[in-house]
């Protein structure tokens, strides 16, 4: 028969071990915490280059795992997308226009797991594969920047591009 006091110390064994793999859980990862006490833990763990790397969204991929280059992590990456040029080219953008849906979607998918399990914090990247003139793909619509519309002073045509983009 189990006596009350071995119960009781059962209990509180159990009960001490869940608070503490409760605390282990940072903060900013907790969903149930406030989304402001959330945001204010994870900015007081970042370093000064955490906080540099999440201004940047540039064009790549994560094409090995065990490359460290991104190790402070990034806000995100233009998938399929890389420099064409140096200097003052390396602006200029070269884009993988025949990749199938799935490919691309496999992409984004070894980045987002390179970003959540391979950096400091897990910090999750947005991937991201079109522009406020479109998607950049085979067979689709390519539209003039919006200031080049704008320039145009044609609301009509504003709105029009503005919707053909969304659908």
């Amino acid at each position: 028969m189990v006596s009350y006091k071995k119960l009781a110390v059962v209990l509180i064994f159990f009960t001490i071990n869940y608070l503490l793999k409760a605390q282990t859980i940072p903060s900013y990862k907790n969903a149930s915490l406030p989304i402001p006490e959330r945001v204010q833990d994870l900015l007081m763990r970042m370093t000064p280059e955490e906080k540099f790397w999440q201004l940047f969204m540039i064009p790549g991929e994560i094409k090995d795992l065990k490359d460290t280059s991104y190790k402070n992590g990034l806000f995100g990456f233009q998938v399929s997308a890389e420099s064409s040029g140096t200097g003052a080219t390396n602006q200029l953008l070269k884009y993988g226009l025949d990749e199938t849906d799935l490919i691309l979607v496999k992409k984004i998918n070894k980045s987002q797991h390179y970003f959540v399990d391979k950096t400091r914090l897990g910090i999750p990247i947005i991937a991201f594969d079109d522009a406020l003139h479109g998607l950049v793909r085979k067979g689709a619509t390519v539209y003039p920047q919006s200031i080049a519309l704008a320039a145009t002073w044609d609301t009509t045509l504003m709105h029009e591009v503005a919707t053909a983009i969304a659908f």
